[in-house]
């Protein structure tokens, strides 16, 4: 079985940030997609999801957990910003996203917690995730002809928030919107003005989401793949006692699957990111949609 490891991680930016981290969302470590766009974050495996053990994942104390990063939204303007200038600069994602949509140059985009969880699925594992009775459906429906894509690592964000501070003549306190910091048309931000010289507009999401995940492509080459008369990767018949070794059967498999075949036009094009550790996410190659 040929399995192809990046040493460098890579992650696809998740397309919907609305999506709630393990274990509030639907995205879980060993949830199946069924591809790469915006509908294929409904896991196919949602109703019957096996659970990673905590003892095979990492880090194995918990989360990896990066605190108190802090962007001026100036900054974010720049290409020095990497993945976070093309997810949350106007230039980028950012101008997709409600609460970030009409910033101005003086304001800081704040991120309480960057939380980074993976593991590597074990042949036992992938066995039972494709023996399950949702992931049998799906393949029996593209008769093995389309790829399916296992998260083996997940990176979130919590605390999300954007400030501003401007000129003010007098203290007050009060209430304004929270997903139109600028036009202040939605509830639930707060403006605290702390002093007569500077007022400081705080505006928070109400929930934290999902920024990326890293992905196992699982396929199958050869087609329709004949076992007791069932497409490979079918649970066998209920009289059959063998169907474990034989659910893998002619699967060819790719860790943190990239989904460019040309790395270097993809490169060239801002498709793909490589970030090192001083991105303060991580040594990673980061898939853009």
């Amino acid at each position: 079985m040929p399995v192809s490891v990046n040493p460098t991680a890579s992650y696809h930016l998740c397309l919907d940030f609305s999506t709630a981290p393990p274990d509030n969302g639907p995205l879980k470590l060993g949830s199946i997609l069924k591809n790469l766009d915006i509908d294929g974050l409904a896991p196919v495996n949602e109703n019957s999801h096996i659970k990673v053990e905590e003892e095979v994942c990492w880090p194995r104390n918990g989360p990896d957990m990066k605190k108190g990063l802090k962007f001026s939204m100036n900054d974010l303007k720049t290409a020095d910003f990497g993945i976070w200038a093309k997810v949350f600069g106007a230039e980028g994602l950012g101008g997709k996203i409600s609460w970030l949509s009409n910033w101005s140059s003086d304001e800081e985009l704040t991120i309480e917690a960057l939380n980074t969880r993976y593991f590597n699925p074990t042949t036992e594992y992938m066995t039972k995730v494709l023996e399950s009775a949702e992931v049998v459906a799906r393949l029996n429906v593209t008769k093995k002809k389309l790829p399916l894509y296992m998260i083996t690592g997940l990176k979130w964000v919590e605390g999300a928030s954007l400030s501003k501070k401007k000129a003010k003549s007098a203290s007050v306190t009060g209430e304004v919107g929270a997903t139109g910091p600028h036009s202040g048309t939605s509830a639930g931000g707060k403006v605290s003005y702390t002093s007569e010289e500077t007022a400081s507009a705080s505006f928070e999401e109400s929930t934290d989401f999902v920024l990326g995940y890293r992905l196992r492509m699982i396929s199958w080459k050869r087609g329709l793949m004949k076992i007791s008369d069932k497409v490979a990767g079918r649970v066998l018949d209920i009289a059959s006692k063998t169907a474990t070794s034989e659910v893998l059967d002619g699967i060819d498999y790719v860790d943190d699957f990239t989904g460019q075949e040309d790395m270097d036009e993809a490169i060239a094009a801002g498709k793909i990111l490589v970030v090192d550790e001083d991105g303060s996410i991580g040594t990673s190659v980061w898939v853009l949609p």
